[in-house]
This record gives C-alpha cells, structure tokens and sequence, in this order.
C-alpha cells in the first residue's frame, strides 16, 4: 500500500465489535529490546534515508509506578497477612509510529540521536489525591514537567488507566483493521518490568493477558548490562546517551513517574539512532555531547506545586541552558 494511500484509509473510528473486546490469555513475558529494528525504522545517516520500514506500526507506551509501603500488613479473612503497598503515582507516555511515519511527522528524519522525534510522544502523569504529601521530604511526584499532572482518587486510578489502554489499542487504525476487528500492536517499555507487572495485577489491569502487547524491560537490554555496573542504574543509561535529566532549579526529575516514561522513550530512541562515532564512544565508556533541553521551566515553577507551595519565578542563576553540560556523574562510566 502506498503512503498516500495508507493515509487516506487510516479511520478516526474506535468503536469496535464485541469480538474485538474478546481475547485469547497468552503468556507474556518481559523480553529485551533486541529487535529494535522492527519497530523503528532503519536510517542510513550517509544519505539520510530511511532503508528499512518495520512491517508493523507499533504504539510504544512506557510505564512507570510508585509505591508507598504500608506500615503494616493488611488482614485477609483467607489467609494469613500480607502487604499492599497502594500506587501513589503512575506515569504513562506514548509514542504512535504511525503518527511519525504517516501523519504528524511525515518526512520528518530522527535527528541526533532520535532528538527530533521526542516532540511526537504524549506524556500522562497521575497523582493520588489520598496520599498526597505524605513524605513531606519526597517532592518528585510535583516534579512533572511534560504538562500539567491529574490528581485521582485512589479507587478511579485504574479507570482512567484504563481508559488509555483502551483509546490507545484503537488508535489511528485503517479502514482495514477497523473491517476485520484488527487492534493496534502495542509494546509496554519498562525500566523494571516486574513492579510494573506488580501494579498493573494490583491495579486490576489485564493488559499483559491481550495478544497485540508486548512488554520489555531496558534492564535487560544486552548492551545495558555488560557496559553498565548491575542493576543496571536508570540514570546512567540517560547520561551514557547525553539525555538531560536534572534541571537546574530542582535537581533530578527522573525520579517522577511521568518524567521517567518520557526519558524511557527519549533513550530507546536515542539508543537505536546513535550514529557511528556516538556508538563507539558509547562502546568505550565515553560521554556523549548532551542534548538540549526537552522541557521548560513554567511546568515546573507554576503548574505541578506542591500542597501548600505559590507560583515562583526563576532567578536567571536558575534558567535552563542548552549550551551549558549537565553535571557530569562518573559512576555512569566506571
């Protein structure tokens, strides 16, 4: 099918049948990310040509939960005591190759490292009102800088999580795939897969159960883990690949569940469109020129406030400098 074509036959449609909402238990597993090359499109950066398509257009989603710890085990009427530490914070971004490929970012090329791309994902941050603010000393759940950050009740979390898988497994599907009941394919990117298998069983979400998702875990990346101390530390893999991750008023935000699934994606991108000279140094434990800055400032000193805490300009010791390098950290390259 030509690209013209495809265009015209992707439908805007998400109703679907009741066989669609069907699906077969599968067993899934958390795999590495060693097949990237089916799901990006292979670039030759001599010509600046892409010359290889993947055959699929995959939804990449990133995932990434906080928990409390419950300071003591809950009762069970079945058995004996256990322990149900409650997510406080779920982040969730998503990157619709589709979108890139065919819509939005049509003739749009990668970039340094993949950099060009980053503005195409869309990032979603949850907070629960019900624990807000419990550990005044951890303020990274206020740190969201990709937009404004959804407070939620305890007991809707799942729904509205829900809600995006579902919007999401129907997304800018042709005429084609709508007609046969088709569902797009989705990968779940995790930095730790078993705690988000955790929150999503915790949570009630069958995701894992549904034959179009895949999930996989960047720990488990081969060359993450012959090149880097174990386990692996996510904040090295970013400063290995020059992804900025500190801003300079507030520190680290990677430590907010939002804030970690748009570096999930901005990495595995960066990590398939390294060019020669970027691999070898990556290969020799050399640090990459860091890349510009993918968030402002205004998130973070007037939307996502902590309880309590006022709208506050920054002084110009505070701004954001693309031309000036994040704190270089040498255990990312021991």
């Amino acid at each position: 099918m030509s690209t013209s074509s495809l265009q015209e036959s992707v439908s805007s449609n998400t109703s679907i049948s009741d066989e669609e909402t069907e699906y077969i238990p599968c067993e899934t597993c958390a795999v590495p990310p060693e097949s990237l090359e089916h799901v990006f499109p292979t670039l030759d950066t001599k010509m600046n040509q892409f010359v290889r398509i993947p055959d699929s257009d995959y939804i990449i989603i990133a995932l990434d939960f906080h928990h409390i710890c419950e300071k003591e085990p809950s009762v069970s009427l079945d058995g004996p005591p256990y322990r149900h530490d409650p997510v406080i914070e779920a982040g969730i971004a998503y990157l619709d190759m589709r979108d890139i490929l065919h819509g939005r970012g049509k003739g749009v090329k990668p970039g340094d490292r993949g950099s060009s791309w980053f503005k195409y994902m869309t990032p979603l941050h949850y907070i629960v009102e019900e624990f807000e603010n419990q550990d005044a000393s951890n303020q990274s759940p206020y740190l969201f800088a990709f937009g404004r950050s959804r407070r939620v009740q305890q007991k809707d979390l799942a729904y509205r999580l829900y809600r995006v898988f579902a919007s999401l497994k129907k997304k800018n599907r042709r005429n084609d795939e709508v007609e046969q009941g088709h569902l797009r394919q989705l990968i779940l990117l995790t930095f730790d897969a078993e705690s988000v298998k955790t929150a999503l069983l915790q949570l009630g979400l069958e995701w894992l159960s549904e034959p179009n998702v895949q999930i996989w875990d960047l720990k488990k990346e081969k060359q993450f883990e012959t090149r880097l101390q174990q386990p692996a530390v996510f904040e090295h893999v970013l400063e290995r690949l020059g992804i900025r991750f500190e801003d300079t008023r507030f520190g680290k935000l990677s430590s907010c569940s939002g804030n970690a699934t748009v570096f999930m994606i901005q990495l595995i991108l960066a990590f398939f469109y390294r060019d020669e000279r970027q691999k070898a140094l990556f290969e020799d434990r050399r640090p990459l020129r860091w890349l510009r800055y993918t968030w402002v400032g205004h998130s973070l000193d007037q939307l996502n406030l902590a309880p309590g805490e006022l709208p506050k300009r920054r002084r110009d010791s505070e701004m954001n400098r693309h031309d000036v390098p994040q704190k270089k950290n040498e255990k990312a390259f021991g």
